[in-house]
């Protein structure tokens, strides 16, 4: 490859979401690549919590933040990228996609337009106003990127013709491993030598957090405990621990990258009941620490744990989630074999060398196929 010139638009840490996970990853891969450069621009929303929903600071904050967004593009522009990588994950957003969709056209530079939640086969179908927004942009772009086969599938059945590779997400096994070795690291993580069942992400209803501490008040394993951490809205919480009270499940807040990772390095079983997921790479970061895993039937997440890698449950399934947390629980023959299971599956299919080879090629095909 010739040198190339990146104009990625995606969010960074804070908060530690996973797109943005996945924007430092590139970043640090590049970093060591002489021939690759990115031109950053940073859409992460800093005017609002993760949880917090209220319509109209949406429309004003998320308005001022498209200018802001549109203005470092003007400005990244001006910089002759070679081609330009649109992360997207719909909703409010797609406004902001279809502005620079069409910069793009309309400067002739080439536009990769990746698609990141799992949405699609459910926007598509009931044809809203989200889907007439995707249709256009997806029409624009040199090239789709898909994290998973369904999603893939759905855009080649309504857009036929439409250029797109299936690339999912990737994980540094390296960086995770060097992390979770690290002693003092590991010695301030406190969990009281008793088994642990770990939650990571944004604590809010649609990762279905209610599901999972009402399961947890109803077992109450004997010597486990159920450690959720992310950003949390403490009214929320206090609500939770009101309706069902449990002194083995604790709250951590948000906690930076390499404190998330020794915790999950130490527990024994990593849950994600998720409504709705893209490709989340909390699942990949469970997975190359050899985790035995349950999960929701949403986004990537059955492609990612199939082949007996993990436990998969359909969302808002208590019963299935009680099921499933009592049975690892109690077998720990069942957490190794899924564990390791899942450890080489990230090792061969999901490793960073493998995946950013796959966005090298993506990137040489845009640039070669103009819209």
């Amino acid at each position: 490859m010739n040198n190339i010139k990146i104009c990625l638009i995606s969010p960074l840490p804070p908060p530690q979401g996973g797109i943005a996970r996945w924007t430092k990853l590139i970043h640090d891969y590049t970093a060591r690549q002489s021939e690759i450069k990115i031109i950053q621009i940073n859409t992460a929303q800093h005017w609002r919590s993760v949880y917090d929903s209220a319509i109209w600071k949406r429309i004003i904050f998320g308005g001022i933040q498209l200018i802001k967004d549109y203005v470092k593009l003007l400005m990244a522009l001006s910089k002759q990228p070679d081609v330009i990588h649109l992360t997207t994950s719909g909703h409010l957003g797609l406004i902001r996609d279809f502005l620079i969709c069409l910069t793009a056209n309309f400067v002739k530079t080439p536009l990769i337009y990746h698609i990141r939640g799992g949405r699609i086969p459910e926007i598509f179908t009931q044809k809203n106003w989200e889907w007439r927004i995707i249709d256009k942009n997806i029409k624009m772009a040199s090239l789709v990127i898909a994290l998973e086969n369904k999603t893939a599938q759905t855009v080649k059945d309504k857009l036929p013709g439409t250029r797109l590779e299936v690339i999912p997400n990737p994980v540094d096994i390296n960086e995770i491993q060097f992390l979770t070795k690290n002693q003092m690291l590991r010695d301030n993580v406190n969990v009281n030598n008793k088994k642990i069942v770990f939650f990571l992400g944004w604590v809010i209803p649609t990762k279905g957090i209610e599901e999972l501490v009402k399961v947890w008040f109803e077992l109450i394993p004997n010597s486990w405990r159920l450690l959720i951490a992310g950003p949390v809205n403490k009214n929320y919480q206090t609500e939770l621990m009101h309706k069902y009270p449990n002194d083995s499940v604790e709250f951590l807040g948000e906690l930076n990258h390499s404190t998330s990772m020794q915790y999950l390095a130490q527990s024994d079983i990593f849950t994600l009941p998720s409504y709705t997921e893209g490709f989340p790479n909390v699942i990949l970061e469970a997975m190359a620490l050899g985790k035995p895993i349950i999960a929701t039937s949403v986004g990537a997440i059955p492609d990612m744990l199939s082949n007996h890698c993990g436990i998969v449950i359909e969302p808002k399934d208590v019963e299935g989630l009680k099921k499933a947390i009592f049975t690892l629980s109690q077998n720990e023959q069942l957490r190794y074999q899924l564990g390791q299971r899942a450890y080489q599956k990230a090792k061969h299919e999901y490793s960073l060398d493998v995946i950013f080879g796959k966005y090298r090629d993506a990137w040489q095909i845009a640039i070669k196929k103009p819209p």
